[in-house]
Order: C-alpha cells, then structure tokens, then sequence
C-alpha cells in the first residue's frame, strides 16, 4: 500500500548578506538598504531573506546578460545608421544627377556633373551628422534606458 502524502516546500534559509555580496559585488551596506535584515548568523554578520537574495541575484544576471549583448547591439546601431545614411546619399546623387543641365561629354562637364554630385552628397551627409550624431558606447546605453 503507497502512502499519498503532500510533498512540502523546502523552507527557504535567511542568506549571508556576504555571501551574496561576494558574487554579485557591492557592498553588504548596499544590500541593507534595499533589503531589511532578518536575523544575523553564528559570525553575527547580517542575513536577508532568500526571496531578496534571488531578487538582487536575478538583477544581476540580467544586466550581465545585457553587458555581454552591448557590443553587438551597438554595433548594429552603427550598422543601421551608416545603411539610412548610404541610402540618404544615394538618393540625393540621383537627384543631383537628374538635375544636372549641361553636356555629358567630359572635360570641364564631366568636372561640374561631379561637383554637382558631390556637394549634394556633402550636403546629406551634414544634415544627418546634425540631425542625428553618432552616438558613443555609453550614449547608446544611456538612450537605451530610457523609455
């Protein structure tokens, strides 16, 4: 005969704030004031309850999880704003050559065609530099943070 009993939860143990401290960084101070001490060990060093400890510990695995990923995100950025800037050119030197009254011939011509051309393609270059800098590494995070 199998006896049905109700399998209990494990209680879970006030943790060492030192303990934690040593994996995550930080100090046990810090930890003190997000998280009220439960109890002090046979050291008499402070504990907090392990739902706080999980707490604190699974923050700390995301933003190292977001740490690890910065690099590639960031370069992406960089990847997608040199692509809407390539393409920015691109239709302003289609245009800049529409618009070029004169012979195509070479010589002199083909000279002003390709100043035509190319103050057009400075003039989009200048107006996305000042409409939209490229941001550095850390201005990328901080933008990222905000909502």
């Amino acid at each position: 005969m199998k006896l049905i009993t109700a399998k209990r939860q494990p209680v879970a143990q006030p943790v060492p704030v030192d303990s934690l401290v040593a994996q995550i960084g930080g100090t046990a101070e810090q930890l003190l004031q997000r998280f009220a001490e439960v109890g002090r060990d046979f050291m008499g060093r402070p504990m907090i309850a392990f739902d706080d400890a999980q707490l604190a510990y699974a923050e700390w695995q995301r933003k190292q999880a977001d740490d690890a990923t910065l690099p590639s995100r960031y370069a992406a950025y960089q990847e997608d704003r040199k692509r809407r800037l390539l393409v920015l050119q691109a239709e302003a030197t289609a245009a800049a050559r529409a618009s070029f009254e004169g012979r195509h011939d070479g010589g002199a011509w083909a000279q002003r065609y390709l100043e035509v051309q190319w103050a057009a393609e400075r003039k989009v270059i200048a107006d996305f530099e000042a409409t939209e800098p490229e941001l550095t590494i850390s201005e990328f995070r901080e933008r990222e943070k905000q909502p």
